[in-house]
């Protein structure tokens, strides 16, 4: 098997997926101590998640427009920015799902 090299932008963005997926296992998480004697850990942890979804957000709007701009064929800009961009993409179609239910 070959190794694969990423760049930069890359690793970017599958470490801006990782900070997602753990924003919402810390909110999951959460949910468990809410009426327990370890309240304080259920304010740490939801506050986390806000931290860490909105920062994905965040980074993942502004590593697609840096890989917009690279040097690289159209199908990995698209492939790599729409990758960047899974963050927003799933807020986008939780809402969707909330509004039309």
């Amino acid at each position: 098997m070959d190794n694969i090299r990423f760049n930069k932008l890359q690793k970017r963005a599958l470490i801006i997926c990782g900070i997602f997926i753990a924003g919402m296992i810390f909110g999951y998480i959460s949910g468990r101590y809410r009426f327990h004697e370890f309240r304080i850990l259920y304010h740490f942890l939801w506050m986390s998640n806000y931290i860490l979804v909105l920062f994905s957000f965040v980074c993942g709007i502004l590593n697609a427009i840096f890989v917009s701009k690279e040097n690289y064929n159209w199908k990995t800009k698209l492939l790599w920015g729409s990758i960047s961009l899974l963050p927003v993409l799933s807020f986008i179609i939780m809402i969707a799902f909330v509004i039309l239910s």
